[in-house]
């Protein structure tokens, strides 16, 4: 059943500002939403609290959710997202063994619509799957099962979700989840991380270079391998296209 979501106005958050500032150290401030001063008319949807395993569930979810709101609306709405972080500040900033939060930076919870936006935590799953759906995959989903999982980014989000050219870029989203993703044990391959060459942290370097010579935007899947140097030879072997 859907039911009337509220969001934070200007003042509202002002004051969840100020608790994050404060160390989150006291009780969740959820009666911000509800405050006819803190609050403004949002939309009607049913915001249950599921528990998810990871960060694509939570993506798709929220894309389901929200499926009946015109994405441009909602995107750089500053009040929506930093609303939604509130609703699901449990599960994005949980409380640890000793009874306290570890707060990260405020653009984790407060959409900041600079170069900080990538990193909200609410946002960026809702964002990443709609723009890329099953792709996405390899963005948000680590290599081993988390405690809090929707706490923090994944390795592979953190390299290539702090650039736009490539972060909105279908084809090259799609051929990094060729490369870097085996489709049919639906995890990431192994060795990511590792110095061998090839992997996202060399990715983003070398797309961000060849963007200044090639009209990447415009170029086929096979065309963009065509440009990769042989460090990534060894993603390559076993890539089949779907």
């Amino acid at each position: 059943m859907s039911v009337e979501f509220k969001k934070l106005n200007d003042r509202g958050l002002r004051e969840f500002r100020s608790w994050l500032l404060s160390g989150a150290k006291d009780n969740l401030p959820v009666h911000l939403l509800e405050s006819p001063k803190c609050s403004l008319t949002g939309y009607a949807f049913s915001h249950q609290l599921p528990e998810f395993k990871n960060r694509y569930e939570f993506g798709e979810y929220l894309v389901e959710l929200l499926q009946d709101i015109p994405s441009s609306e909602i995107e750089n709405d500053v009040q929506f997202w930093s609303s939604l972080s509130l609703i699901w500040f449990d599960s994005i900033c949980p409380t640890t063994e000793n009874g306290e939060r570890g707060v990260q930076e405020i653009s984790r919870y407060i959409l900041q619509l600079d170069w900080h936006d990538y990193r909200h935590l609410v946002r960026n799953p809702w964002l990443t799957f709609r723009l890329h759906g099953e792709r996405s995959k390899f963005l948000l989903l680590t290599s081993r099962e988390e405690s809090f999982p929707l706490s923090h980014f994944s390795f592979t989000y953190t390299q290539f979700g702090s650039s736009q050219m490539i972060f909105r870029n279908k084809q090259l989203i799609h051929l990094f989840y060729l490369l870097y993703f085996d489709k049919e044990r639906d995890v990431l391959r192994s060795g990511l991380r590792g110095d061998n060459g090839g992997g996202p942290d060399r990715a983003t370097k070398i797309f961000n270079q060849l963007e200044l010579t090639h009209d990447i935007e415009h170029m086929t899947i096979e065309q963009i391998l065509k440009l990769l140097p042989r460090e990534f030879d060894r993603w390559k072997e076993g890539m089949s296209f779907d």
